[in-house]
């Protein structure tokens, strides 16, 4: 009688547990293998790709610099219109928005 490591299932015959590591190897072959080739990872793609998604993301502005021109160029001007009822539907939306979370 044995008990299944994984399982703690008592193990009465039938088809015995699946064991690996060196005690099975050496039961299976008769040697044991010094020098066992780890497994093998391809992460070239990748690192291709989070190399291309941080070249993207330092060249591409989150700023409009146009738009921020423009706005300074409007104040300056004294011409940039506010419009409160607007602003006001914002705020009130980032405050429903925040309650939901």
């Amino acid at each position: 009688m044995a008990i299944n490591p994984v399982t703690g299932k008592v193990n009465n015959g039938g088809t015995p547990p699946i064991a690996t590591g060196k005690k099975q190897q050496m039961e299976n072959t008769g040697k044991i293998d010094s020098n066992p080739t780890p497994p093998q990872v391809d992460v070239t793609a990748i690192t291709e790709n989070i190399k291309q998604a941080f070249e993207s993301a330092n060249s591409t502005s989150v700023v409009n610099l146009d738009k921020v021109k423009e706005v300074k160029e409007a104040l300056r001007n004294g011409q940039y219109q506010i419009n409160a009822e607007s602003i006001a539907e914002k705020m009130l939306e980032l405050d429903r928005h925040l309650d939901s979370t």
